[in-house]
C-alpha cells in the first residue's frame, strides 16, 4: 500500500508539473520541503501534491505538514492538491484553528479545481525583465 501512496503522489506532482510547463509558468520544484513555488505576478503560490485516492494516514500528516511549511516558507496561503480521498473532517476542523492561531490558510482542492485557479493567474517571467 505505501507504494501505492508513494506512486499516486509522484504522479500527482508529474501532473501539476506538466500543467505548469504547458502554461508557461515559472516555478521551482522542490525534492524538499513543499513541492512547489510558483511565481505569478500577484504572489507565490505554495503548492504541495498529496495525490492520495484512498483512505490512510495522509489526513493526519496534513496538519503537521501545513505547520511545518509555513515556518519554513512564512506563506500566508498555502494549497494542497489532492486525489480522489475526502478529508477527515476532524482534521480540516484543526486546520481551520490553524488558520486562527498561526494566520495561514490551508487550501485542499482537486487538481481541477487548481488548475482553474491558477489559469486565471498571470504568470510570472523573470526573463522578461532581461529583454529590451
Amino acid at each position: 500500500m505505501g507504494k501505492e501512496i508513494n506512486e499516486s503522489g509522484f504522479q500527482g506532482e508529474e501532473l501539476i508539473e506538466n500543467f505548469l510547463k504547458k502554461n508557461g509558468f515559472a516555478y521551482k520544484r522542490n525534492s524538499k520541503g513543499i513541492d512547489f513555488e510558483i511565481f505569478t505576478e500577484r504572489k507565490i503560490f505554495f503548492v504541495d501534491s498529496k495525490n492520495q485516492n484512498s483512505g490512510g494516514s495522509v489526513d493526519e500528516k496534513l496538519l503537521q505538514m501545513a505547520r511545518k511549511y509555513w515556518r519554513k516558507y512564512n506563506y500566508k496561503d498555502v494549497y494542497i492538491v489532492c486525489g480522489k480521498h475526502k478529508i477527515d473532517k476532524e482534521v480540516i476542523i484543526s486546520l481551520k484553528e490553524d488558520e486562527v492561531a498561526y494566520g495561514y490558510k490551508t487550501h485542499i482542492m482537486k487538481f481541477e479545481h487548481f488548475s482553474d485557479m491558477m489559469l486565471d493567474e498571470t504568470p510570472d517571467s523573470p526573463l522578461d525583465e532581461f529583454f529590451t
